[in-house]
């Protein structure tokens, strides 16, 4: 457990005048937060698998009681929850990653990519993450959304982006992998696959494979750089099937989203996990 003394919960609770919520439990309806990625995220549930996740949501700053971004006793406590309902299998670890819930007078690309922090363990890295998050995507008048799930150690990931029409004109899709967590790509020093998949039949139209000598694992409180196995250097990351497969939830999320797209996705022990999704930048 994460931090005991905090009183059992109800699935959403207050924080500061606002809330958690489950995202699985239809909770972001409820709540009537406007947060365009995490409701393509929860969309995306309905057909492939997503992390069990919830948010926090610290009111706007103007109407913060208090000063608190949020009540550390009822985070932990559904950080707790969450890990409980793994029996294990994330280790007590979790990912913790800032949301935009408005864009305000700015167009998104003048927005910087929001805080992912992988693997973070224990009480204080935890409410460290959220607040460092909050803060990343404070605006005056909007809530801000932190969204917490389960951290998955995969054996690949991958980066998946439509690609504008401007420079395709049947439609398509970049996949860029790479071995390991989940650094988020590119990376300067992580060379990757790169795949084009073509969006009408989902055909895979072109494909490099990098030669991949550094990787990240999980380390302590985080993600770690580590020397690629010499086994898997010049080996694909992924196979043609997860190719499509990874097309295929890209395409889902385009026309969900009503534009262009980008989701991350994990692979581990084989399975395929969606652990982000959002509108891609133009």
């Amino acid at each position: 457990m994460v931090e005991q003394g905090a009183a059992a919960a109800a699935r959403v609770s207050d924080i500061a005048g606002d809330g958690i919520v489950w995202l699985q439990e239809g909770g972001l309806s409820r709540s009537g937060l406007a947060c365009p990625d995490v409701a393509l995220l929860m969309s995306l549930s309905r057909q492939f698998r997503v992390p069990r996740s919830f948010c926090a949501i610290a009111p706007p700053p103007r109407v913060r009681r208090r000063g608190r971004l949020f009540d550390r006793g009822s985070l932990l406590q559904q950080v707790d929850d969450l890990i409980d309902e793994q029996a294990g299998a994330c280790g007590g670890a979790v990912d913790v990653r800032a949301a935009w819930s408005s864009l305000g007078d700015r167009p998104r690309h003048q927005l910087r990519d929001p805080l992912v922090f992988r693997n973070v363990v224990g009480a204080d890295a935890i409410v460290a993450a959220v607040t460092e998050c909050f803060a990343s995507t404070e605006v005056p008048d909007a809530p801000s959304v932190v969204v917490i799930q389960p951290f998955v150690a995969a054996d690949a990931y991958a980066l998946v982006s439509s690609i504008p029409r401007s420079l395709s004109v049947n439609g398509g899709f970049l996949i860029e992998a790479a071995w390991g967590t989940g650094e988020p790509l590119p990376h300067p020093r992580v060379a990757m696959d790169r795949f084009v998949v073509q969006c009408a039949d989902l055909s895979i139209i072109g494909q490099q494979i990098g030669i991949k000598e550094r990787t990240f694992v999980p380390g302590a409180g985080g993600v770690v750089e580590v020397a690629t196995p010499p086994a898997l250097r010049r080996a694909p990351c992924v196979s043609m099937l997860q190719v499509r497969t990874l097309a295929l939830i890209a395409s889902e999320a385009e026309h969900k989203a009503g534009q262009a797209a980008q989701v991350e996705v994990a692979f581990a022990g084989g399975r395929c996990t969606v652990l982000w999704a959002g509108a891609l930048r133009p």
